[in-house]
């Protein structure tokens, strides 16, 4: 009995042994992927990237990289070989086209997203900017409700329901980009919702971090919710009050997670045709709301250099209701619809 015992106890002793192993083992991983990269591992790392070996800059002496020994590096490495920046991602040409300074800051500021208020380049920055250099890497987290989720889209093409698939499909075709999508839409979420989640669920938190693309739409079911009250006008009238409070909070939140990702924004449609009897009455609220995602819009195209613009969407349906909304609900887009979203959102995202 006393052996029985013994022996248990040991295979649980092995057992918690093992697994704070492995915690450290990850935690120390982690811990070395943030902290700031040395000359020599970044030198290491563009080599295996370019094939060839940089040449020494004896200009950078700290042992830590910043953001300009980066640039400067880069700079250097690449002008040992024909690259030239082009769709989204540094790409070998056989006519000497050495990748300019502009378009290398270009990198930096926009498609690398290099956080300018840090001192030091972390490893886990320079990680991501190589391979979003070399291989055009997309990590794309799309927020928001039923329409983020492609809810009325009956396409058979899995990998393109909603606008979220479409575009995807779009940078890997078109742009030749490797896109990872984490969407994040969940039908009926309202705004206070999506607030939470970006607050309290870490999942979320996560998906936001490592995204070098997001887009947010939401509004619809908050608009619903008001609309199906006792006193609909009084209780919209109360419900702009907080979906402008939510909104703004979600791009703070947003913002505080990851301020280096390209940022773009969706509003409402009205999915209404005008000889509809809820039309005039849609109409009238949801431009309410949507004035409220233009303000936020003119304020950051002064002052963020992420965002990518607004993806206007009651232009996109106005006078194509029947066209473009699903038959089987009259509220949701259908396959056509979807890709309508999507083509403003290309042509928001192409402008940029």
């Amino acid at each position: 009995m006393f052996l029985a015992r013994r022996r248990a106890f040991l295979v649980i002793l092995f057992i918690i042994s093992a697994l704070l192993y492995v915690w450290l083992q990850h935690k120390q991983s982690d811990e070395g992927q943030e902290r700031p990269i040395t000359y020599r591992e970044f030198e290491e790392m563009v080599s295996v990237m370019i094939g060839s070996r940089v040449d020494r800059d004896k200009s950078i002496s700290a042992q830590w990289l910043t953001r300009t020994d980066v640039k400067k590096l880069l700079l250097q490495s690449l002008s040992q070989k024909n690259w030239k920046y082009t769709s989204g991602t540094l790409q070998e040409f056989p006519v000497y086209a050495p990748v300019t300074s502009s378009e290398l800051e270009r990198m930096l500021d926009r498609q690398i997203g290099l956080r300018p208020d840090r001192r030091f380049v972390t490893k886990k920055e320079a990680v991501h900017l190589l391979d979003r250099l070399f291989h055009g890497k997309v990590v794309y987290t799309a927020l928001g409700d039923s329409l983020a989720r492609g809810v009325g889209d009956h396409s058979r093409m899995k990998e393109q329901i909603g606008y979220v698939g479409r575009f995807r499909t779009f940078l890997e075709k078109t742009e030749k980009r490797t896109v990872i999508t984490n969407n994040l839409g969940i039908k009926g979420l309202t705004s206070s919702e999506l607030l939470m989640m970006i607050r309290q669920n870490p999942s979320v938190r996560e998906a936001i971090r490592e995204a070098t693309l997001l887009s947010v739409h939401i509004g619809g079911n908050d608009l619903l919710e008001a609309a199906r009250a006792k006193e609909p006008n009084r209780e919209l009238e109360n419900n702009l009050v907080r979906f402008r409070e939510n909104w703004n909070m979600i791009l703070i939140e947003i913002r505080k997670l990851n301020p280096q990702a390209e940022l773009l924004v969706l509003n409402n449609y009205i999915p209404f045709p005008r000889n509809h009897p809820y039309h005039h009455f849609a109409a009238w609220w949801i431009s309410k709301y949507n004035r409220v995602i233009e303000t936020s819009v003119r304020r950051l195209e002064k002052s963020d250099p992420f965002f990518l613009g607004l993806a206007s969407l009651p232009p996109v349906f106005d006078k194509h209701e029947d066209e473009y909304i699903s038959k089987l609900d009259g509220v949701h887009p259908n396959g056509t619809g979807y890709q309508m979203i999507a083509n403003e959102i290309i042509h928001v995202y192409q402008a940029s």
